[in-house]
């Protein structure tokens, strides 16, 4: 599963998390998944 599809009111584990491919980067918050935001290459050398 390369991207995670919320139907109604369903609720993730982790298990379900290491099943997850692709580019993108989760985390999961009381089974409710979140697509985290990637830095920008601004953003790298602000915070070195």
């Amino acid at each position: 599963m390369s991207k995670p599809e919320r139907k109604g009111d369903v609720r993730y584990t982790y298990r379900d998390y290491l099943e997850w491919d692709g580019p993108e980067r989760w985390e999961l918050i009381e089974g409710v998944p979140y697509m985290l935001a990637s830095p920008s290459p601004l953003h790298q050398p602000i915070v070195l």
